[in-house]
């Protein structure tokens, strides 16, 4: 199966933003909780906890999804258009029968034949088998 760099990308932004925005998550404090204590400055007043950077990169970061998401719906829709699909089913067809020929060429030279038409002959009856 061939790989979609795409896909992959994309998968990968949004895993990470997800478990960035959950390690935050934890980090944030309120004012009752008991741990809170330990995190805070002597003079601040509110009691809370709240990582203003981070929750920074954490918006940054929701945002980059968003657009990721945006390239990957059109780059979906692009590949499933009719026309990429029968280019790509032609091109994978064209280096098959490429392999098909090169593998039959050193077929028949190893056996002392080395023409052509036998060689279009095998892949024809390989392609017939094949395909039905």
């Amino acid at each position: 199966m061939e790989a979609d760099r795409g896909n992959q990308i994309t998968l990968g932004v949004f895993i990470a933003t997800f478990l960035y925005c959950l390690m935050i998550l934890r980090v944030v404090r309120g004012p009752n909780e008991a741990d809170v204590s330990l995190l805070l400055p002597e003079n601040d007043p509110t009691g809370a906890f709240v990582p203003h950077v981070s929750i920074l990169l954490a918006i940054v970061m929701a945002i980059a999804s968003i657009g990721v998401l945006i390239y990957f719906i059109h780059h979906v829709t692009e590949s499933i258009h009719i026309s990429n699909v029968t280019a790509r089913i032609a091109r994978e067809l064209e280096q098959q029968l490429q392999r098909e020929i090169d593998q039959g060429t050193d077929r028949e030279t190893q056996e002392g034949r080395g023409d052509v038409e036998g060689v279009v002959q095998q892949v024809t009856e390989r392609l017939g088998s094949f395909l039905s």
